[in-house]
């Protein structure tokens, strides 16, 4: 957001989309231009978020930092990744 290349997703009516469903609930972003984020890229227009979960980690799951690209809506189901449980996913 510093350098203007990315700004706070906002919904339909102009405000502000709000926080990803999973714990630590980072902001959802929109790119402004193309950007790559690590080794992630993002087109001008995508929405995205970073991920930080560690569902699993006690049971020897990798604690996973990613950035997510994608439709991102409010009123997802909140997550609050359990380090004793594995990713739904996984189950």
């Amino acid at each position: 957001m510093e350098t203007g290349g990315a700004v706070m997703a906002k919904n339909g009516q102009g405000r502000p989309l709000g926080f990803y469903f999973c714990t630590p609930y980072c902001a959802i972003y929109g790119a402004k231009r193309p950007l790559v984020l690590g080794d992630t890229p993002v087109r001008k227009g995508q929405r995205f978020t970073l991920e930080r979960a560690a569902e699993g980690v006690r049971l020897g799951y990798p604690f996973r930092r990613e950035i997510v690209v994608g439709t991102f809506q409010t009123g997802a189901a909140i997550d609050y990744c359990d380090p004793d449980q594995p990713p739904p996913h996984e189950d």
